[in-house]
């Protein structure tokens, strides 16, 4: 039997609003980077993995708010339960378009933070491109597809691999989320 609540709150609510004061941790945290850029070439390049790992877990809890508990479970099962894209393309088309409608229009969240990527080997910072809204969404969930694994062991590096996060692709991408299933709820988003 599939538990309907969560410390007496329907799940459904309980994830939101975990989603929810995860997203506006992570917001408020990147908000008080002058930028992750900078970061990795200071001092305090670490400072960038709360604010990153809050949002990629945001985001995480924000995408699964949308999957039967079914899903979410095959996903646990084939150990693919943190990969964004992956969680993504179980959504229903529908409600991605939702998203990715709300995206496109919302000006909440539209100023710019920062994309990042980076290899430890090369110092190198690079820019993502920007494209359409679907395939900008598309191309950020590849890139950062396990952002919080990646950045909770960030004193871990593989000097080989390419890390990346884009702030303001998924910053956005989370309010949409947030918003269609508040929505969905009949909650009014803050």
């Amino acid at each position: 039997m599939v538990k309907k609540t969560v410390l007496g709150v329907n799940k459904a609510h309980f994830a939101f609003y975990m989603a929810q004061d995860f997203f506006e941790r992570g917001v408020e945290a990147t908000k008080e980077l002058r930028s992750p850029v900078l970061k990795f070439k200071e001092e305090t390049p670490w400072s960038i993995c709360f604010p990153i790992c809050t949002l990629a877990f945001s985001l995480e809890l924000a995408l699964k708010g949308f999957l039967k508990d079914e899903q979410i479970k095959l996903l646990k099962n084939k150990r693919l339960g943190h990969k964004f894209i992956d969680i993504y393309k179980l959504i229903n088309t529908e409600v991605q378009t939702a998203i990715e409608n709300h995206f496109e229009t919302c000006n909440a969240h539209n100023y710019y933070f920062f994309n990042v990527v980076y290899k430890p080997s090369s110092n190198e910072l690079k820019r993502p491109i920007e494209t359409t809204t679907r395939e900008k969404i598309i191309n950020a969930l590849e890139r950062n597809n396990e952002p919080f694994v990646d950045f909770r062991y960030f004193y871990d590096l593989n000097p080989q691999k390419e890390y990346s996060f884009d702030f303001s692709t998924i910053i956005k991408l989370i309010h949409s989320c947030l918003a269609v299933k508040a929505n969905e709820l009949g909650i009014e988003l803050k």
